[in-house]
Formats: structure tokens, sequence, C-alpha cells
């Protein structure tokens, strides 16, 4: 897997060329919030829209870049798009804490009555989801919970098929954890002389 760097090449709001927090640390950094676009827009597009005047999160101003820090896009390739350190307007309350990962696409939450006209998720954008958050998490010095923007309120963000790979993510996961405390205390009572 490799991510690309869009940094740069995504335009930044001409009169907002930062973001105005200081730079958060790494070690502070504790999720990763999943979230779609809910758009057929690509990153391009997504960038555009945060950054105008017409932006929900900024209006009358727009937002200093694109909101998020990775992005899968619409080609299925992942991108950094703001630096790790930056603190992103993506998840109110969580932005300082979170790392806010967009997957590009339209998809369904029909558990909140929402039909995306992407429909689900293909099998290649998933696998490309558990690579980068692979990725991510390898960059950061802390345990990272795996989240949903609509653990925040947002409920149709990131649609069913996210939603259930979060939740399928954090159970392997807890699994694993489990069976690593498991060979901790047998190594332990080894070492002693437990048995």
């Amino acid at each position: 897997m490799e991510v690309f760097n869009a940094i740069e090449s995504l335009p930044w709001n001409p009169s907002r060329l930062y973001w105005p927090l200081p730079p958060r640390r790494l070690n502070g950094i504790n999720e990763i919030i999943i979230h779609q676009a809910a758009s057929q827009g690509t990153m391009a597009a997504i960038n555009s829209y945060h950054t105008s005047e017409q932006s929900h999160i900024s209006p009358g101003r727009g937002c200093p870049h694109i909101c998020y820090t990775f992005v899968i896009d619409r080609d299925g390739r992942s991108y950094q798009v703001n630096n790790i350190e930056d603190v992103t307007w993506h998840c109110k309350s969580r932005n300082q804490e979170a790392i806010g990962l967009l997957v590009c696409g339209d998809f369904n939450a029909s558990g909140h009555d929402y039909i995306g006209k992407d429909g689900d998720p293909t099998p290649d954008v998933l696998e490309e989801l558990a690579c980068l958050v692979e990725y991510i998490k390898d960059i950061l010095p802390n345990e990272i919970k795996i989240s949903c923007h609509s653990d925040y309120g947002k409920p149709n963000c990131p649609g069913n098929s996210l939603e259930a790979w979060v939740k399928e993510h954090n159970k392997k996961k807890s699994a694993f954890d489990k069976m690593k405390a498991a060979f901790k205390h047998i190594a332990r009572r080894w070492i002693w002389g437990g048995w």
C-alpha cells in the first residue's frame, strides 16, 4: 500500500493558509474517526467545497483546507491531505485527539433512512481502509481507538458497511488483546516458576 502526499497539491484557502490551532503532539492522538463523503465528489471537489465560503463547517470564510488528515479517494488510493499534527475540523469535540479519515463515496445508511448513490464501498476500498488504518496506527505512539462519525451524532456517517467494518475491526482487536494478555500471564507464571 502507498499513501500519496496531497498536502500541498490540494489548494489551500487563500485567506486561511494554515490551521488556526497550534500543532498537536502525536502522543495526544488516541483515535481515528471514519467518515464518508455522502456525495459522489472526489477528494479535490470536497477540498474545494470545504475551502469555499459556502462550506457548512465555516460559512462565510471557508476552512483552511480539506477537513481530514487522510482520504481514500474515489480512485481507491490513499492520500495524506494534512499533517498529522494539524488539528483539522472533522468531528466537533474530538478534533484535538482524533484523526479524521474520509472514504470518498455516498454509502447506504439504511438504519438511518439514507440510501447512498454508491450503495456500499467495494471490497477493494475496505481492504485499502484496513491497510491505511494500520499505516496510521504504526505512526502513532499510543493505543488507537477506531470510531465512526456516527458515534458522535452524525447518523449517516460513515454508512452501514463502514460502521460494520469498524465494529468487526474492533472485535478482532479485542480478541487479540485478550489473547495477548493471557499469553503475558502464562509467560509471567513460567518465568517466575509458578508451575
